[in-house]
């Protein structure tokens, strides 16, 4: 009871979906292969980008 209601209560309304997943990766790879990105990367020291998104906020796809 306690896991669906973890599940239920914050990872489903906070957590992508696995649908919002495959979006999010997408759009890394579109932005790693961007002229704005590669000139940023020439200039900063970028370690990962993470591909989270906040549903509290707005986050959601339509």
């Amino acid at each position: 009871m306690y896991i669906f209601g973890k599940w239920f209560l914050t990872e489903q309304r906070y957590e992508p979906s696995s649908e919002e997943k495959v979006i999010l990766s997408e759009m890394v790879l579109k932005t790693i292969e961007s002229e704005e990105y590669k000139k940023s990367a020439e200039k900063e020291n970028i370690i990962a980008i993470d591909t989270s998104m906040d549903k509290n906020k707005g986050g959601v796809f339509s």
